[in-house]
């Protein structure tokens, strides 16, 4: 599966975090290559207690495309170093398919030794 929904509670039952309601609430496409990243970025949104989010991700782009021409989205979490991308170029391949979602573009770039 190329992307999840992160709307999810722990293998309890429990809560994580995103089904508690709040006064603000949010659904972000976050389209990153990096699962750990992924999973990092769940977590720090998780620990909110002014906001909820309920996350989409998918580590490639052009599902996340798909994605986006189905359903809105608050905001764009987007990596620019995704592999089946082309870098800025992706911003305007998002932007025509979800016009009215902010994208926020990220690049991690890890230094080899």
């Amino acid at each position: 599966m190329l992307a999840r929904n992160w709307t999810l509670a722990n293998r309890r039952g429990n809560n994580v975090g995103w089904s508690v309601m709040a006064p603000e609430s949010f659904k972000v496409l976050l389209i990153e290559s990096d699962a750990s990243f992924a999973r990092y970025v769940q977590e720090m949104l998780g620990q909110s207690r002014d906001l909820s989010a309920e996350v989409c991700w998918s580590s490639e782009l052009f599902a996340a495309l798909e994605i986006a021409r189905r359903s809105p989205f608050d905001v764009v979490l987007l990596d620019l170093n995704i592999p089946d991308g082309a870098g800025l170029g992706n911003i305007s391949l998002l932007r025509a398919v979800a016009p009215g979602s902010p994208i926020s573009p990220s690049s991690l770039r890890r230094r080899r030794r």
